[in-house]
């Protein structure tokens, strides 16, 4: 497991020979981080001259990588290749650790490792100078945080918890769908009714307290707390089509009729959700 995460760091410094890739978002994050060491805040400079702040990306990466830079001394364009190599690191060990927790095997957790390793998309997320490193390392923190919380008791996890899905939810919004599964795993999980509604609530109030800082701040300093609107786009039906023909491509071959397919999808979640269901009728109360 050792020799997987000092791979996992060779690979990344084999593919940042010149520091980390960039993209136009990486250079709203890598702003945002020296108009922080700058002392102006988290804000961008307009074309007319003037600081706006900003509101589309969340503010939690360019914080670490001002905190990086000040630490090392050096520019935060620099400064990204070492948190993103830190990530690397960590997220090598923490995957495997997960896969541990979950199978108690260690020929499984180096199996899982292997694959993490070998995954191009994994080690792409890694070697940008965006968000995406330091948002897989806070997510598996927190997964096996709650795992761990669930299965011993801690006295109020779930506070810290919630405190660490609000600021991956700063690191990169869809923080957001994984807070919301977090309260239904919470559910799903907890045994006494009472204990289940305590403990989803202490989860909220810890997310609640960085997150809806950061909208209360958003919404005074811009014309909207995250510059985003919500709306609900239902996908068409070629869309539909294709999404399950993608889905069943990788499972079965391709001999079935569309009909067919789309039966034994519908059965297939059908099933799980009344087992979920199922689950939670017979929670103890």
């Amino acid at each position: 497991m050792l020799l997987m995460c000092i791979a996992s760091g060779a690979l990344f410094l084999y593919g940042t020979p010149n520091g980390v890739g960039l993209t136009n978002d990486s250079a709203a994050y890598i702003g945002g981080a020296r108009s922080l060491l700058a002392g102006r805040g988290y804000v961008r400079i307009g074309g007319d001259g003037l600081p706006r702040a900003i509101t589309h990306f969340p503010p939690f990466y360019s914080f670490t990588l001002a905190l990086a830079s000040k630490i090392l001394g050096k520019d935060p364009l620099e400064a990204a290749k070492a948190v993103n190599l830190c990530c690397a690191v960590l997220n090598q060990a923490l995957f495997m650790a997960s896969a541990f927790l979950l199978t108690a095997s260690l020929p499984s957790a180096c199996i899982g490792g292997l694959l993490f390793l070998c995954a191009g998309p994994v080690l792409q997320a890694h070697i940008y100078g965006l968000s995406e490193a330091l948002y897989v390392r806070l997510f598996l923190c927190i997964f096996i945080l709650s795992v761990k919380g669930a299965r011993e008791r801690w006295v109020f996890p779930w506070l810290l918890i919630g405190l660490l899905s609000g600021v991956l939810a700063l690191t990169r919004y869809a923080g957001l769908a994984a807070a919301g599964a977090a309260a239904v795993y919470i559910l799903c999980v907890i045994p006494a009714a009472r204990e289940r509604i305590a403990d989803v609530l202490l989860y909220l109030a810890g997310f609640g307290l960085p997150f809806g800082y950061w909208l209360i701040q958003d919404s005074r300093n811009g014309e909207s707390a995250v510059n985003r609107a919500v709306s609900l786009h239902l996908p068409s039906a070629d869309k539909v089509e294709e999404g399950i023909r993608n889905l069943a491509g990788f499972f079965l071959p391709e001999s079935l009729s569309l009909a067919a397919w789309a039966a034994l999808l519908v059965a297939v979640f059908a099933g799980m959700l009344a087992g979920l269901v199922t689950g939670l009728l017979h929670t103890k109360l």
